[in-house]
C-alpha cells in the first residue's frame, strides 16, 4: 500500500470514528441531562431545609413576638383591660412594651402550634371552644383541644394568617376590619384581606420593661432601634 493509499484509509477510519463517536454521544446525552438535571433539582430541595417527611414548613420560629396587625402596626394583640382571668378577650391596644403584649409560640405535632400570653402563662383560645364565625378569641389554660391549637400560613409578605384548627378554615381576623385602640380579635371566613394578616415581631431581650411612652411603634421596638 502506498503512502496515498494508507492516508485515504485512514481518513475513512477516522471518519467512521467521528461517526460513531457522534452516535455515541447523541445517545448518551439524553440519560446525561436527565441525570444532571436530578442532581442540581436535588441540590435545591435539600438547601431550601425543607424536609421530605414535614407536613408543612412552619414559620416563624419558636420564641416572643408580638404580634402586629399589618394593616396598623403601632398597635399589637392585648388583653381586655390587661385581665388576666380565665375568659378574656383579645383586643387591639397601643404598643407598650409589655409582658401583657408578648406572646410565645410554641409547635406541637403537624405544623399546628399554642399561642401562649407571656404574662399569665395561658394561651390563645377560641371562646367556649365553639367553631362558628364570629367567635371570639379568649384567654384560657391550655388543654389539649383544637380550640387552642393553630396553624401559621405565610402570606409571603412577612406576615401571615393564624388558622385555628377547631374552625376548620377560619382565620383570625379583625372585626368589621377595624384597626384601632379596642378593636376585637374574631375568627372569620378564611380570606385574603389584610385584617386577616398579622406580623409577628421578634421581642428583643432589650426591651422588657420599657416604659410605654420611650416608643411608640412595636414594629420599631422590635427591629432593636
Amino acid at each position: 500500500m502506498n503512502d496515498a493509499e494508507g492516508r485515504k484509509t485512514g481518513s475513512k477510519r477516522d471518519t467512521k470514528m467521528r461517526g460513531m463517536w457522534r452516535r455515541g454521544v447523541c445517545v448518551r446525552m439524553p440519560g446525561v441531562f436527565l441525570i444532571l438535571l436530578a442532581v442540581i433539582c436535588s441540590a435545591m430541595f435539600l438547601s431550601s431545609g425543607v424536609s421530605a417527611k414535614a407536613d408543612v414548613v412552619v414559620f416563624p420560629e419558636e420564641g416572643d413576638y408580638y404580634i402586629v396587625p399589618e394593616v396598623s402596626e403601632e398597635y399589637a394583640l392585648d388583653l381586655s383591660g390587661g385581665d388576666t382571668a380565665d375568659g378574656t378577650y383579645f383586643q387591639l391596644w397601643k404598643g407598650n412594651q409589655t409582658d401583657a403584649q408578648i406572646f410565645r409560640i410554641e409547635y406541637v405535632a403537624g405544623g399546628w402550634c399554642r399561642i401562649v400570653h407571656k404574662a399569665s402563662g395561658k394561651v390563645v383560645s377560641v371562646e367556649n371552644g365553639i367553631s362558628e364565625q364570629g367567635a371570639g378569641l379568649c384567654l384560657y389554660p391550655y388543654e389539649e383541644t383544637d380550640a387552642c391549637l393553630f396553624r401559621l400560613i405565610d402570606c409571603g409578605n412577612g406576615s401571615y394568617m393564624i388558622q385555628n384548627k377547631l374552625s376548620g378554615n377560619r382565620v383570625v381576623d379583625l372585626e368589621d376590619n377595624d384597626a384601632s385602640r379596642g378593636s376585637v380579635v374574631r375568627l372569620w371566613d378564611l380570606h385574603d384581606g389584610q385584617s386577616a394578616h398579622w406580623k409577628f415581631l421578634p421581642v428583643p431581650p432589650s426591651v422588657q420593661g420599657l416604659a410605654a411612652d420611650n416608643l411608640n411603634r412595636v414594629s420599631f421596638i422590635a427591629q432593636g432601634s
